[in-house]
C-alpha cells in the first residue's frame, strides 16, 4: 500500500460505514490526495490535518477523541 491511516476510536464513524465495515472515500480520498503534494513545512502539514479533522462533517459524527496517524510511502 502507499497510504496507511491509523485512527483511534473517536474517527470510527467518520472513515468507516456502519452497514459494509468498508472505509468511507469521504474520509479518505481527501486524506490521500492532501498526502500526495504535502506541503514541505511541518507546522502546515498538521494546521491543515488540524483542519480537516475539525471540518463540521467529520465533527458531526467523532467521538471523544480524533486521533490519526497517516503513512505515505
Amino acid at each position: 500500500y502507499d497510504f496507511i491511516c491509523l485512527s483511534t476510536d473517536g474517527l470510527e464513524h467518520a472513515s468507516i460505514h456502519s452497514e459494509t465495515f468498508e472505509p468511507a472515500p469521504g474520509f479518505f480520498k481527501p486524506l490521500y490526495e492532501y498526502m500526495l503534494n504535502p506541503p514541505d513545512d511541518e507546522e502546515n502539514i498538521k494546521r491543515d490535518i488540524e483542519q480537516f479533522l475539525n471540518f463540521d462533517q467529520i465533527n458531526a459524527k467523532t467521538g471523544d477523541d480524533k486521533s490519526l496517524c497517516i503513512i505515505k510511502r
